[in-house]
């Protein structure tokens, strides 16, 4: 793996990483099927927006329903295949952990660095795409998303659901991302904002 920080000041692309589940695609628990994934409002444009802006565009998702045996691999992929088709926009990478700590009998429960809240999916990205983390965004529906993109270095926004209600939910202890809002479409609008100030 390439240590981002031996890239920096080489020619590196900027990022927005995105969680799947509840920013991308409507928050029903596991989403075990591609008849159950379903696209949000707004995400295509969104998405759309953001490589015309030349950001590079890397999905970061826990899927533990692997570990758990609820779905295979190649159910994941036809998921992700729906999740191409439907937003209509270059998606460079997904980054899946299939991991749990301890939930499942496989080889796949275990304890890994690349489970959010660990860094590990945003930092292995950051040295395989040749990403700029300092100048990359995360948008999460969940403190872990957030915590993430944080200890990656990158700026972080948050998409309001059922995992954070509103910015009084975020939990105390944590640090809170810079923004809180209803949509990916929202959070576009701060991230390409940003871009041009």
């Amino acid at each position: 793996m390439i240590d981002p920080a031996e890239q920096r000041g080489a020619d590196l692309r900027r990022a927005v990483f995105l969680d799947r589940d509840g920013v991308l695609n409507r928050e029903n628990g596991f989403v075990t099927s591609p008849d159950e994934f379903e696209i949000l409002p707004g995400v295509p444009e969104s998405l759309l927006r953001l490589v015309a802006a030349d950001f590079a565009l890397v999905v970061v998702t826990n899927q533990s329903g692997l570990a758990r045996g609820l779905f295979d691999w190649r159910t994941l992929h036809a998921i992700h295949a729906k999740l191409h088709a439907a937003t209509g926009a270059r998606i460079d990478a997904i980054f899946v952990c299939p991991h749990h700590p301890e939930v499942g009998t496989t080889q796949l429960t275990r304890v890994c660095p690349c489970r959010k809240p660990e860094p590990g999916m945003l930092v292995h990205a950051a040295g395989a795409l040749g990403l700029d983390l300092d100048r990359s965004w995360l948008v999460g529906d969940a403190p872990r998303d957030i915590e993430a993109g944080q200890r990656a270095g990158v700026r972080t926004l948050a998409v309001t659901g059922p995992k954070i209600p509103n910015a009084d939910a975020f939990p105390p202890g944590q640090r809170a991302p810079e923004g809180f809002h209803s949509s990916l479409l929202e959070a576009t609008e701060v991230m390409l904002g940003a871009d041009a100030s």
